[in-house]
């Protein structure tokens, strides 16, 4: 869905067309904003005993802060993007997003594609504090 949305305001921004007379288009192009904020709806946590728990939250990430949504509670966290953070494994290379949580004083990471197969439905990994959830 996130594709979509991007895909659509860069087509939608790239140019705009305005009516002349005598029915010339001309093109002008226009500068959009990228949007910067992404929702991630949690499903599972990892327990210490290494079992799946099912969980429901919703992480919405904005330029500046992280909202931290459960049972209706939201709370706000402020955040630094570290960038993008690499690691391989077996060949194979997972690629996350790194926050700085402020407020907390920990690193949040959150891979870039959905990595974790669960009852069959592939999740985005979101690492914090080392404990390991699962979201759409």
């Amino acid at each position: 869905m996130r594709k979509f949305i991007l895909f659509a305001i860069l087509i939608l921004g790239i140019t705009t067309a305005k009516a002349q007379m005598g029915g010339v288009m001309e093109y002008k192009p226009v500068t959009q904003p990228i949007q910067s904020s992404a929702t991630y709806y949690g499903k599972y946590t990892l327990g210490n005993d290494k079992l799946w728990y099912s969980d429901s939250f919703t992480l919405t990430i904005t330029s500046k802060q992280i909202i931290y949504t459960k049972n209706g509670n939201a709370k706000y966290l402020d955040m630094v993007n570290n960038g993008v953070y690499t690691r391989k494994d077996n060949g194979i290379e997972f690629r996350y997003q790194k926050y700085y949580l402020s407020n907390k004083d920990i690193y949040m990471l959150i891979s870039k594609t959905k990595e974790i197969k669960h009852n069959g439905t592939f999740y985005y990994r979101i690492i914090i504090d080392g404990q390991t959830q699962l979201a759409l």
